[in-house]
């Protein structure tokens, strides 16, 4: 059970240290004291109902007694003994516990207290059967204790949500019925009656925890309070609606927020299920906590996260399921080729940008680009390069994850700014966010608001983030792919709200930091191997103003990102890229509706069907034009006819020859052919 807040009346001289809690340490402590004597009635009864059945299939009715007669006593019998006895231990139990932590917060017993309180309880409910039931109720008994114990100090577990079932549970078994189990007296019959013992237990507690007993607590705000209860408890941010409409709260208006604890520093994170075993939630506007006066004291990112950690903030990384690709071994060969070029480009020192390229991926909906940047790189993590370094280096590289869209990194207007660095500083805090606190950058935003933005850059985050890997050695660089998803979203809202420049200015400074300088760059200064992915969902032109170097890995639909202002429209990519990327099944047919649904795709596919059977035809005319001239050359007759024929194809080869070179000069997309197959307009 966590951490638990409750009212305390001091008793006693506080200058010699007498002080303890009355046995009305609030009204909290008496609701759940009357729940747990409430259940064990209820608990016990099941109980007694499955025994009773039991017996009632076992024996047989006694003479002049009827069926129906015989199984009623044995469910009266039988309820009435395990009702009363397990609301008995319960009492018992809970009362010995209080006079062995007498002058103890019920949220500070200890492990060896609660043992030694079942072993009494136990021991003295079974003492007048002998020594031998004693002995075995002080066992059971002190196993209670320590599943109760167990049971409040780990939050994990499901038992300590359901803890008393255990405590219920060991309590009715009777050491009688226990002991017809070992002597395998009826053993089936037992067995039977012990399982549905079990599952009642668990189906009454499930019950009464989650439908009779919603979650309820005393919820201070200021100088005021309230016992609430919520109906809805999925997570904080659901306690929202009845705290607000709490009148006895002051009506809090503007953003809230939850705390633990009274001094306000054990923040309850809107997105965490909540702890049901509270007694008490502390509401607090922004406004009115003393930490954010302090937030302009922050000198690095280190104070900053340990800052975000004291609000209940946590910096654990967690780990996502794997999405393994389909025939793709091509494409990753091929980005780990580009990687290579990258790596000595980077090794090298060398600033040229355009071998610094970015990899792009941008297609229709549901084409699996997100999976395509998780899995790439964990392949790439694995992947046998031709040089051990790079190798080394990608085995330790971290993937940094940005969504754009609904992840929680989408750009606001409280971002939008014309100076380029405050542009670089929307970028730099949610790289912090993913990479530092793990965390989407809607989850610690509003705590951001009077840190400087000075405190952000690539460099500050990518220095921390290699501290905390525990890189010590200056010869290794961090090898970090930065996946930004989505961007062609940030772009539109960007564009929307009359800047259209501003995510061209966000990227480009990732393009910077890998190629400023005289000698070296900030990426080079600070080793950091940097490797940028780019993907997003788009039928628009994106132009990106860096390199030339762009490399796209994905089938589909194209919105070409060119670097000189000039953008193709939409178009399948050619067969040499859909070689290096080879496609799952579900894949093409997701393609292939798309293109049917897509009218510019379809007439382009139906225009070059058309050129694809007039080439034919020219081949064909071709090769009849040849069979000719050799009949005619046996014959040493050489047709008027013919002669005007082969000039016509000639003329054709001719302008066929022309076209292809004029292809070969143009950097256009082109639909997908056959590598034999060519394409021309009639001459």
């Amino acid at each position: 059970m966590s951490e638990q807040t409750l009212d305390v009346n001091i008793v006693g001289d506080p200058v010699k240290g007498v002080t303890f809690t009355t046995l009305n340490e609030s009204p909290d402590a008496d609701l759940q004291f009357a729940q747990l004597t409430g259940m064990g009635y209820l608990g016990g009864s099941l109980f007694g109902v499955s025994i009773g059945l039991a017996e009632s299939v076992i024996n047989q009715p006694a003479p002049g007694k009827s069926r129906r007669t015989h199984i009623l006593d044995c469910l009266g019998k039988n309820t009435a003994k395990y009702a009363n006895t397990t609301a008995s231990m319960i009492l018992c139990f809970s009362g010995i516990r209080k006079l062995l932590h007498y002058g103890t917060p019920m949220n500070e017993y200890s492990i060896s207290n609660n043992i030694l309180s079942g072993f009494i309880t136990g021991t003295v409910v079974k003492a007048p059967g002998g020594a031998v039931k004693a002995a075995v109720g002080g066992a059971v008994g002190a196993t209670l204790g320590l599943i109760v114990s167990l049971g409040k100090r780990k939050p994990e577990w499901i038992i300590n949500k359901y803890y008393i079932i255990g405590c219920v549970a060991m309590m009715m078994i009777d050491y009688d019925y226990l002991l017809r189990v070992i002597n395998k007296e009826h053993t089936t019959s037992c067995g039977f009656s012990l399982y549905v013992n079990v599952t009642c237990i668990i189906l009454h507690y499930t019950f009464i925890y989650e439908i009779i007993m919603p979650f309820a607590c005393w919820v201070e705000f200021g100088n005021y309070k309230t016992y609430l209860t919520f109906a809805n408890h999925t997570n904080y941010d659901s306690l929202f609606p009845t705290i607000r409409a709490a009148e006895q709260l002051g009506n809090p208006s503007g953003p809230i927020l939850l705390y633990k604890d009274k001094t306000l520093t054990t923040l309850l994170d809107q997105e965490v299920e909540v702890d049901v075993t509270l007694l008490r939630i502390y509401v607090s506007s922004p406004t009115q906590q003393p930490q954010l006066a302090q937030q302009s004291n922050f000198s690095n990112l280190e104070q900053l996260e340990a800052y975000l950690n004291g609000l209940g903030i946590t910096s654990q990384e967690t780990v996502k399921d794997k999405s393994p690709f389909m025939d793709r071994e091509n494409a990753v060969e091929s980005v780990a080729r580009i990687i290579e070029e990258m790596y000595w480009s980077y090794h090298s020192k060398n600033l040229t940008r355009d071998d610094h390229p970015f990899f792009t991926c941008l297609t229709g909906a549901g084409m699996g680009k997100t999976t395509f940047g998780r899995e790439c790189h964990r392949l790439l993590r694995e992947f046998n390069f031709s040089d051990n370094k790079i190798s080394q280096a990608m085995k330790s590289s971290l993937y940094i994850f940005i969504d754009f869209n609904g992840g929680g990194d989408r750009l606001t207007e409280s971002d939008l700014s014309t100076k380029p660095d405050s542009i670089s500083v929307a970028l730099e805090k949610r790289i912090f966010a993913r990479a530092i606190m793990h965390k989407s950058f809607d989850v610690i935003s509003k705590h951001l608001t009077q840190v400087p933005d000075e405190l952000f850059s690539f460099g500050s985050t990518f220095r921390y983030l290699r501290k905390k890997s525990g890189i010590s050695n200056d010869d290794i660089p961090i090898t970090i792919f930065l996946h930004l998803d989505e961007f062609p979203l940030a772009h539109d809202f960007v564009v929307e709200n009359n800047h259209p420049s501003f995510v061209n200015t966000m990227i480009e400074g990732l393009g910077t930091y890998r190629c400023n300088g005289e000698t070296e760059s900030d990426a080079n200064n600070e080793k950091v191997f940097l490797i940028p992915l780019l993907t997003g969902t788009t039928s628009k032109d994106i132009i990106i103003y860096h390199s030339k170097n762009i490399h796209h890995f994905f089938p589909g639909l194209w919105s070409r990102i060119n670097l000189d202002g000039q953008v193709s429209n939409p178009v399948f990519v050619n067969q040499s890229d859909l070689q290096s990327f080879e496609t799952s099944e579900e894949e093409v047919a997701k393609e292939e509706i798309k293109a049917t649904k897509n009218p510019i795709i379809k007439a382009k596919n139906v225009q070059v069907e058309e050129e694809q059977e007039e080439e034919q035809e020219i081949i064909e005319e071709i090769n009849e034009t040849k069979t000719s001239q050799r009949t005619a050359k046996k014959k040493e007759v050489q047709p008027v006819e013919s002669k005007k024929s082969s000039a016509r194809l000639t003329d054709k080869k001719r302008a066929i020859d022309e076209l292809d070179e004029e292809e070969k000069d143009l950097e256009i997309d082109q639909v997908p052919k056959t590598p034999s197959t060519k394409s021309a307009k009639k001459p």
